[in-house]
C-alpha cells in the first residue's frame, strides 16, 4: 500500500494544511473573477440564458475556478509537503488512468441505464429537449472542464486530506468516514438541497462520499473515484437535468419532478452492484480497512521522500 503512508514523511505540519487551504481558496477565488465580470450581483447565477450567453459557456465561467484551484494546488502541495500530484492521487509517480476511465465506463453505464429506465417506466416526468446546436458545445465544454472540477474535488477530499487524516490518525477508518463527511457538508449549499431540505439531500451526497472513499482504500488510490465523479457529473451536465440541479443546461432529458429518497434507493443499489463488481475485478482485500496505516507498508521514509521524483499528471458538481 502506497497512497496513504505517502503521507508519513513528517511534512504534515498542521499549519501546512491551514497554509495550503488559503492559498487554495485565495486561488479559487481569483477563478470565479470572469464568472462575476459577466454575472454580477445577487441574482440566479445559474440560469445563464437569463444573461444572454449560451449554456456551454456559463458553465465554463461556473467551474473555471476549480481549473485556476487545481492548477495552484500543484506547486503549493509540493512545495509544502514535497508531495506531487500524482504522489496525491495514489502515493506513487504514476497516475493509473486506465482505473480512471474503469470508474467513469461503469458508474456512467449504470447512470444512463437507470435514467432511461426511469424515462421508460414513468415518461410523463421528464421532457425531452434535443437541441444540436446547443447540446453539441455543451458535451465537448462538458468532456474539457467537469473532469478537472470533479478530479480535483477528489484530489482535495480523497486525495490530500485523506492522507492528512491517515498521518494523523493512522485510522482507515477515520479517513473513510471523516472527508466523507466533510464533503458532504460542502455541498450544503447546492441549489437542490436548498429546494428539497439538509436531511433529505445530504444522505445521496454522504453515500457517495463513503462508496468513493472505499474505493479509494481498498484500491489504493483515487483513480477510480475520480472517473466515477467526473461521468456523475458530465451525465448531470448534457443527459439529465431539473429545475433545481446545479447545472441548469439544456440536457437531453428535464427531470420534472424529484424524489431524493428514490434517488438515494437507486445510488446505494448502484454502488453496491458496483462494489460487487470491482471487488472481483481487482481482487481487493476488506481486511485492509481494520490496519493501521504504518509507514513500513511502502512509504518512503521523510529523506526518501526528498528525493523522489515528483510525477506531473493532471487532469483529471457535484455530485
Amino acid at each position: 500500500m502506497k497512497h496513504l503512508e505517502r503521507a508519513l514523511d513528517g511534512q504534515n505540519q498542521w499549519w501546512k494544511y491551514i497554509l495550503t487551504f488559503i492559498l487554495i481558496i485565495f486561488a479559487a477565488g481569483i477563478g470565479t473573477i470572469p464568472f462575476f465580470l459577466v454575472m454580477p450581483g445577487n441574482r440566479d447565477m445559474s440560469n445563464f440564458s437569463a444573461y444572454g450567453i449560451s449554456a456551454h459557456f456559463g458553465l465554463a465561467l461556473l467551474l473555471f475556478s476549480f481549473v485556476i484551484a487545481l492548477i495552484a494546488f500543484v506547486p503549493v502541495v509540493k512545495s509544502l509537503h514535497k508531495r506531487s500530484l500524482s504522489e496525491t492521487i495514489n502515493g506513487t509517480s504514476k497516475i493509473r488512468w486506465s482505473r480512471f476511465f474503469v470508474g467513469a465506463a461503469y458508474w456512467g453505464g449504470a447512470g444512463v441505464l437507470v435514467i432511461f429506465l426511469n424515462a421508460g417506466l414513468d415518461p410523463h416526468n421528464y421532457k425531452f429537449n434535443f437541441d444540436a446546436a446547443a447540446l453539441i458545445p455543451l458535451t465537448l465544454v462538458s468532456f474539457i472542464i467537469i473532469p478537472i472540477q470533479a478530479s480535483f474535488e477528489e484530489v482535495l477530499f480523497r486525495g490530500y486530506m485523506a492522507q492528512g487524516f491517515a498521518a494523523r490518525t493512522k485510522s482507515r477508518w477515520l479517513v473513510l468516514i471523516i472527508p466523507s463527511l466533510l464533503f458532504a457538508l460542502m455541498h450544503f449549499s447546492n441549489p437542490e438541497v436548498l429546494e428539497h431540505g439538509f436531511w433529505l439531500t445530504m444522505p445521496g451526497y454522504l453515500f457517495i462520499g463513503l462508496l468513493f472513499g472505499l474505493f479509494t482504500i481498498l484500491d489504493d488510490g483515487i483513480e477510480i473515484a475520480m472517473g466515477m465523479h467526473a461521468i456523475n457529473n458530465i451525465l448531470g451536465s448534457i443527459l439529465i437535468t431539473n429545475k433545481s440541479s446545479t447545472f441548469q443546461t439544456p440536457a437531453l432529458l428535464t427531470e420534472l419532478q424529484i424524489n431524493p429518497l428514490k434517488d438515494l434507493a437507486l445510488e446505494v443499489i448502484m454502488g453496491l452492484v458496483l462494489i460487487v463488481i470491482l471487488t472481483k475485478k481487482y481482487k481487493w482485500n476488506y481486511g485492509i480497512l481494520n490496519k493501521k496505516v504504518k509507514a513500513d507498508e511502502g512509504a518512503p521514509n521523510n529523506n526518501e521522500a526528498l528525493i523522489t521524483v515528483h510525477g506531473t499528471g493532471l487532469m483529471p458538481n457535484s455530485k
